[in-house]
């Protein structure tokens, strides 16, 4: 006990002094610090030296964890990280992040940037990493265009404001955990039943053999109902298109995300496959 104590001490410090065994973190809906029964989610934080970190972020699966993405931190100096993320082992992006420490308020000022320089994240965070979120928290697409201001206390977003990527207004108060998930009616079975009936192959995709999958999002409301559908991942306008009309089809009712017991609205998203074959 002495030495997990001490390990949760040096995990917290400023100075990035991590044990040598696992850290684990671990977090219930909307982001919220848990302990291991309660938890959806966790981060597992190793040291493999003074210098460069790997963090593995698991989903609980129905008591099962299951790894869903990596990340390796090199430390370039006090107040820059290298961040790679990791995704079945394919290298998916790469983040430089600043960090200076604030003793008025006892936390980080953090900016995160894509790799043609623009800003993709910004605000404050208790720690260097992984990110601990708290006060005003800004998002950015990778043209520089807001996409999303947010507040956060101990690391929960309380509220936001989205943008779409051309600056429009998309929705206020949209959270993407919960401490209740949104269901569909008969499940994810029935979910994927539903998808297959309702898209449309368009014969211009088939004449051209434009085939792919599409990356479509919508907002399950409080009421259950959806709005706000969006391409999230863009193949072609065309099936972009008809993945759009597949989904507006829907006339299901949802039972709504929870938090604290109280209905919030949720981002959903789903994979609709053209397929040739």
């Amino acid at each position: 006990m002495k030495q997990l104590i001490v390990c949760l001490i040096l995990l917290f410090q400023v100075n990035f002094v991590f044990c040598q065994a696992d850290t684990i973190l671990y977090y219930a809906g909307n982001n919220k610090p848990s302990d291991e029964a309660s938890a959806f989610e966790k981060d597992v934080v190793n040291k493999i030296n003074q210098t460069k970190f790997k963090i593995k972020r698991y989903l609980n699966e129905n008591g099962r964890w299951l790894e869903v993405s990596k990340e390796i931190i090199y430390i370039l100096n006090d107040t820059t990280l290298k961040i790679e993320l990791y995704h079945n082992e394919t290298k998916i992006s790469e983040t430089i992040r600043n960090v200076i420490f604030d003793p008025a308020k006892s936390n980080y000022i953090f900016q995160d940037f894509y790799e043609n320089g623009n800003i993709k994240i910004e605000g404050r965070t208790l720690y260097k990493f992984p990110l601990f979120l708290t006060d005003t928290i800004k998002e950015y697409y990778e043209n520089g265009i807001l996409k999303q201001k947010s507040f956060y206390d101990n690391n929960q977003t309380i509220s936001n404001e989205i943008w779409n990527k051309d600056g429009t207004k998309y929705m206020d108060n949209v959270f993407s955990s919960a401490d209740e998930l949104p269901l569909f009616p008969g499940g994810i079975v029935d979910l994927r039943k539903a998808i297959a009936n309702s898209v449309v192959y368009p014969a211009e995709a088939r004449r051209r053999e434009i085939q792919g999958r599409v990356y479509v999002g919508f907002v399950i409301m409080e009421d259950g109902y959806i709005d706000g559908i969006t391409v999230v991942k863009s193949v072609d306008p065309i099936l972009d298109e008809a993945a759009i009309e597949a989904v507006k089809s829907f006339e299901y009712k949802w039972e709504p995300a929870k938090i604290n017991g109280k209905n919030v609205r949720f981002f959903y998203t789903v994979p609709i496959n053209f397929s040739l074959i």
